[in-house]
This record gives structure tokens, sequence and C-alpha cells, in this order.
């Protein structure tokens, strides 16, 4: 497993996903928060982690990512409501992934499988995260799904 931490999120992953660099941009209004995470959530994640809060409809982050071409399972370590994420690679849209639980709090953090995202080729890709309003967003998973 690859790990990155970044200046406003964390993104883990299990996959071929090497060396993540995010473009910092978006619609402002985001900022990163580092917040002790030491209470009851349904998922207990490190403490003094960076994530995305403050979120605001229409934002994006960007990360250069290196993967070997394959369908991956997304998972995602989010607070507060349900709500529908996008991802695009190469500035096409790739997937719509569902945030299944309310948490009922910006800092009370569930960890869920939310969609899968099929990278059609190897190599360097765009990957861009576009979210809206309602949820902080600590970090996601890339698992490679078994082929048939």
């Amino acid at each position: 497993m690859c790990a990155a931490t970044f200046r406003r999120t964390a993104l883990r992953t299990t996959c071929r996903l090497e060396r993540l660099r995010p473009c910092l941009s978006d619609s402002g209004g985001s900022s990163a928060s580092g917040f002790s995470l030491n209470h009851t959530n349904l998922f207990n994640p490190g403490t003094n982690q960076f994530y995305i809060g403050w979120t605001a409809d229409g934002e994006w982050c960007n990360y250069t990512v290196n993967v070997k071409a394959g369908t991956y399972r997304v998972v995602a370590l989010y607070g507060n409501t349900t709500n529908t994420i996008q991802f695009s690679i190469n500035n096409q849209p790739a997937t719509e992934c569902k945030l299944p639980l309310a948490t009922g709090s910006m800092h009370k953090w569930n960890k869920a499988e939310i969609g899968t995202i099929t990278f059609p080729e190897n190599g360097l890709q765009l990957l861009t995260f576009h979210y809206n309003a309602g949820n902080n967003f600590a970090y996601f998973e890339f698992e490679p799904m078994a082929r048939p």
C-alpha cells in the first residue's frame, strides 16, 4: 500500500497509484484544518490528519496519478451527510459515487465503499475529485477489483 499525505487531504491507495501530487485549485472557500479526531466515530481514523473541509458547491481537487489500467473499488473516509461526488480522468467524466450514510456531524467519520472507477490506460493520469457543500473528506482508497 502506498500512502501520501497532502496539505489539503490524505489520499491512501491500495493499488498502484504512486506519487500522488495535488494541484490545489478550486472555486474558493475550502481550507485544510489540522483537527484532532479523538471523538466517537463510526470509523476511527488516525489523529491530526489533514482533510478537505468547509466545502462549497462546484469545488474540485486535481491529483496526478501513475496508475495501472483496470477497475478499482473506491472507499472513502468522510463526515456528515449522504451526498454524490464525481471523479473524472483526464478531464473526462469517469464515475459518480454515493456517500451512503449520514454521520450526523462534519467531524464524525464513516469509512465506506462508495463506487468503482476504471482507469482505461497505464501511466500518468489526471484524476479530478468533484464535490459540493455538506461533507468533510479525509481520504480515498482505490482497491483493484479481481478480473473474472
